[in-house]
């Protein structure tokens, strides 16, 4: 691993002080005509009017061209479609709860368009909503969730693919995963089946941590340490997010690649 530089500072602005700052960036990568990623920044109350909190989404859709897009696309609209009606009807939930709801709103959504326009489709999902010093991930597929502290970084989500059920079951290596022919076979993912589980999470965060939501285009083609090094020690978000899609074309550019990153603030 790279040299580690001091801890980003950032002035919040004046009162009211945000929680958190993004920067991002997609590309269609080197080698796909389209980009079938989609991402949504939002914000929304939350309970009880307690001020508002933050959702960051990424999805990378399946199914080849218009279909992957229409994937990814519907995803992001119904969760926020679900989160909003959760945040105006239903205070007394939790987080988590919110996250679960969205998923299975997205995963239906995905899943009736595919039955009506009889394609097959589907998307991956990975999102953070962040409240005071908690940040609620959740996740279906091989989009990935980072978080990044003074202690290095660590990936918050496990990928949905083959090849990680082989390395979980102790038949591959972890220096196997990445180039394995199971690789991008994914074992969950939005809108093939009627009903999926999402992975949830609750990490504590604090100010001048980082998070970073990115599709598999951008782990296939860069290293964790590599991801460090950039997201840690560029100050400002965006371009580190340019970074790292530089990168990741530097490297080959085999698929879209979205990069979003966000700072905790107070």
């Amino acid at each position: 691993m790279m040299g580690r530089k001091p801890r980003p500072e950032y002035n919040p602005l004046s009162s009211p002080k945000p929680k958190s700052e993004v920067g991002y960036v997609s590309h269609e990568g080197l080698k796909r005509p389209h980009n079938e990623d989609s991402l949504l920044i939002f914000s929304l109350p939350g309970p009880d009017e307690s001020g508002l909190v933050q959702l960051y989404v990424v999805a990378d859709g399946a199914g080849g061209m218009a279909s992957g897009k229409l994937a990814s696309s519907l995803t992001v609209s119904a969760v926020k479609d679900a989160v909003t009606h959760t945040s105006s009807n239903d205070s007394a939930s939790s987080y988590t709860d919110w996250l679960q709801t969205a998923v299975q709103q997205a995963n239906q959504t995905v899943f009736d368009q595919s039955r009506q326009d009889r394609k097959k489709m589907a998307s991956t999902l990975v999102m953070v909503l962040i409240e005071d010093d908690k940040a609620y991930v959740a996740n279906v597929g091989d989009s990935r969730a980072y978080l990044f502290d003074e202690f290095g970084p660590r990936q918050i989500t496990e990928d949905h693919s083959a090849a990680q059920e082989l390395l979980k079951a102790g038949l591959i290596t972890k220096d196997e995963v990445k180039g394995h022919p199971f690789e991008h076979i994914l074992t969950r993912a939005i809108g093939p089946e009627e009903n999926v589980e999402p992975d949830l999470f609750t990490e504590r965060v604090q100010p001048g941590d980082r998070l970073l939501l990115c599709s598999d285009g951008l782990t296939n083609m860069v290293t964790d340490d590599e991801i460090w090094d950039i997201v840690w020690n560029t100050r400002d978000l965006t371009t580190a997010a340019q970074q790292l899609i530089d990168a990741a074309n530097a490297a080959g550019g085999k698929d879209n690649i979205t990069a979003l990153v966000i700072q905790i603030l107070r």
